[in-house]
């Protein structure tokens, strides 16, 4: 099995932590993009200032690299001790997720997300230097008309968009796996002896991925209002939907089967009280242990009411920009 996607390999192989070497990329991109603004006669701090979307774009870069490595440190590790959790064979269960994570270190699984949604930015950028869309003089004059600044823009924003588009082609990917393992049968077996399961990892991971995902659209959210057309906001929603979907459908997926086990289980032990004889006290009491276990049982592997109080708190900033926005246009 290979150590992850190219994305996040070559920063690992770098021998430093990815904490510090995806920040320390950032800074230099955006030290390349200020002596590019020099020598196009445009001096002083302000040019990034004013042009703030190119900050911006790299902040997205660093932010999603940097948990997409997060990721892959963690991923394979909780797929792999779920394996006494479904009532499948080990080497079933193995071959399930060795196919899975084939998928999702490969390449070639995220070229049909990747090269339409890269293709579709270029080509935004590209109609926006034409005047197809509308855009601001100076961003026309200072970026996008100088052949060093836009090369250097558009690889800024295609670097965003390789990064981004793979998390949002492995975000689906898992979406499709935790779907796919919770019509797998669980063990009902730990239930009765564990009120958390292992599931609790995985939509643990579910949960906090999606926090991630939001995050990043905080971060890029100015750009959405700055130059809003139909094109932005399908965006726009487009990726609160991809947030939402990673939050909701992992969580309930995983909800209904630790539900079904969990019914499995009182069934199993009311069956069990029912063939048991009045002076048994030995076996009611063990009954009455495992009963309690079983009603114990955690019917949500995430938090959700934790979880919520986490979201709210990363669109306040949002909420708060729009706010600005339309106090300005008042």
């Amino acid at each position: 099995m290979r150590e992850g996607p190219f994305i996040v390999v070559y920063i690992k192989r770098t021998g430093f932590p990815y904490l510090i070497t995806v920040p320390l990329i950032g800074i230099c991109l955006i030290a390349l993009g200020q002596i590019l603004f020099l020598l196009n006669g445009v001096g002083g701090p302000e040019p990034l200032l004013r042009h703030w979307y190119i900050p911006i774009f790299v902040a997205g870069f660093v932010w999603v690299e940097c948990v997409l490595c997060w990721a892959h440190d963690r991923y394979e590790k909780i797929l792999r001790e779920l394996s006494d959790v479904f009532d499948i064979p080990k080497k079933e269960y193995d071959l399930l997720v060795d196919s899975h994570l084939r998928s999702v270190y490969g390449e070639t699984s995220h070229l049909h997300v990747v090269v339409p949604f890269l293709a579709l930015t270029v080509l935004y950028v590209l109609a926006t230097r034409q005047r197809l869309i509308p855009v601001t003089q100076y961003v026309l004059s200072e970026v996008l008309t100088p052949p060093f600044m836009v090369s250097y823009f558009v690889f800024i924003v295609c670097l965003c968009g390789i990064v981004g588009f793979y998390g949002l082609s492995e975000i689906l990917l898992h979406i499709l796996f935790v779907r796919k393992v919770s019509h797998i049968p669980l063990n009902i077996k730990i239930f009765r002896v564990r009120r958390d399961t292992q599931l609790k990892e995985l939509g643990q991971f579910s949960g906090l991925s999606s926090i991630t995902w939001f995050v990043g659209l905080a971060l890029v959210t100015p750009m959405f209002f700055s130059v809003v057309n139909p094109i932005t906001v399908s965006v726009f929603i487009f990726a609160l939907a991809v947030g939402v979907s990673m939050l909701a459908i992992p969580q309930f997926s995983l909800h209904g089967a630790v539900m079904l086990a969990k019914s499995r289980v009182l069934e199993e032990l009311t069956r069990y009280a029912l063939s048991a004889r009045d002076d048994d006290l030995q076996t009611i009491l063990s009954l009455n242990t495992l009963f309690r276990y079983a009603e114990d049982i955690k019917e949500w592997p995430f938090s959700l009411g934790n979880l919520a109080q986490q979201i709210v708190g990363i669109a306040i900033p949002v909420v708060t920009y729009i706010l600005q926005l339309s106090l300005r246009a008042g």
